[in-house]
């Protein structure tokens, strides 16, 4: 939930839904799923402008370490 805020408080960012434990299982297709853990959690994010993904990405990546030094956000 904390992590979704953040997101959700950035400019660009105007969805987020995260899946704990494991993937998304609708997405499976498209990259190798996680074995279920429940340290694992994965969000898919909808932005306003695609060309805005790069410089999002960095700050979510400084926020969340941030917010979770132990983190490792990828």
């Amino acid at each position: 939930a904390q992590a979704e805020e953040l997101m959700l408080g950035l400019d660009g960012i105007n969805q987020v839904a995260t899946a704990v434990g494991g993937g998304h299982t609708r997405f499976l297709l498209t990259y190798s799923p996680e074995k279920p853990w429940e340290g694992y959690a994965q969000s898919l994010v909808t932005v306003d402008d695609y060309r805005d993904i790069p410089d999002l990405i960095r700050e979510v990546e400084q926020a969340m370490f941030e917010m979770f030094p132990e983190a490792i956000v990828a």
